[in-house]
């Protein structure tokens, strides 16, 4: 019984001070998964298993890129003739790093032509479906990749979530990796390293991504939501003449961070008329008065709403000028 007891003390000691390893390694991106793998580790090795952990993980910490070091990475390695046929960027989401890889494959494999990144034929973007890659997705792209190209000498292929392939997917995927074909190259990316399958994880590259703050905003993109907001409700629906001005050189990742800031900008309209602490606009709560004057909850909830499923759909591939038409004509419905 005492030895039972003596288990159970040793993992919760030492499972306090894991907890205490991931708050202090979270603002980087970083964390020990507490599972059933790392409580075996601890109950067999005692506290010096949890030291094994912490030790392979600071490791794995100091290895860790940002995002702005990939094109100095890539320039190296094509420099020396050493660029792998495929790299899994773990830790961020594809539209965290878009404008990175356009720029990367550019100037690694598409040097040759002045094709843009979204035209290019043999650049291949895979992405899931109702949350999930099919096999089918994967075979569809073998069946690509198999026919020589008449523009480009590489050809490059991307899978966002590469955590959501199935297992038929993935095994297909297995031999296409497994049997590096000359000109093609692989980019894998993923937010949730962990549910990467192992077996993708050990035919790839890793570059280990430090993780993009989406709430780290300065004044300067706070104070643009405030003028995004005004000019919906002054232009309304006419918003769709005036936004070209504003957002013709907007790229996705942009775009899509001043719409999550717009999102939580309403978020705190309605935290002021509830009375709850301001969680991004404190200092602008005379703006967020007058655009409570003008909506009451129903309205800001169908503007959050709006918002919300016009950022899902940036994930997608998809011509930013149309995506803007759409945006500014729902949203300016529910000024009419």
């Amino acid at each position: 019984m005492k030895f039972i007891i003596n288990i159970v003390k040793r993992i919760i000691i030492s499972l306090c001070a894991l907890y205490a390893f991931n708050i202090l390694t979270s603002k980087i991106g970083f964390y020990i998964p507490i599972n059933i793998y790392t409580i075996s580790t601890i109950s067999i090795l005692d506290f010096n298993g949890l030291l094994l952990l912490i030790i392979l993980n600071i490791i794995w910490l100091r290895s860790i890129m940002k995002a702005n070091e990939l094109k100095k990475y890539f320039s190296e390695k094509k420099k020396n003739n050493a660029i792998g046929h495929a790299y899994l960027f773990s830790n961020v989401n594809y539209e965290d790093i878009e404008e990175t890889i356009k720029s990367i494959s550019k100037s690694c494999f598409f040097s040759d032509n002045n094709l843009d990144y979204e035209f290019n034929p043999d650049i291949y973007i895979i992405e899931p479906e109702k949350d999930t890659i099919k096999k089918e997705k994967i075979l569809e792209l073998e069946n690509n990749l198999s026919i020589t190209s008449q523009i480009n000498v590489n050809k490059l292929y991307i899978i966002k979530e590469c955590d959501k392939l199935n297992s038929s997917a993935a095994n297909c995927l297995l031999k296409t990796l497994e049997e590096p074909k000359d000109n093609i190259y692989a980019f894998l990316i993923t937010s949730n390293f962990d549910a990467v399958i192992p077996t993708i994880k050990s035919r790839c590259q890793i570059l280990k991504l430090e993780k993009i703050n989406e709430d780290n905003f300065d004044d300067e993109k706070l104070k643009s939501a405030v003028e995004f907001v005004n000019m919906v409700e002054k232009n309304k629906i006419r918003s769709i003449l005036y936004y070209n001005d504003m957002y013709k050189e907007t790229n996705k990742k942009d775009l899509k961070e001043m719409l999550i800031l717009v999102e939580k900008l309403y978020k705190d309209c309605l935290n002021l008329k509830y009375n709850l602490k301001l969680e991004y606009f404190s200092d602008y709560k005379d703006e967020l008065i007058k655009i409570n004057n003008k909506n009451d909850e129903k309205k800001i909830l169908s503007l959050m709403k709006i918002l919300n499923n016009n950022i899902n759909l940036l994930k997608y591939n998809l011509n930013i000028n149309l995506f803007l038409d759409r945006l500014f004509i729902e949203l300016g419905r529910i000024y009419e």
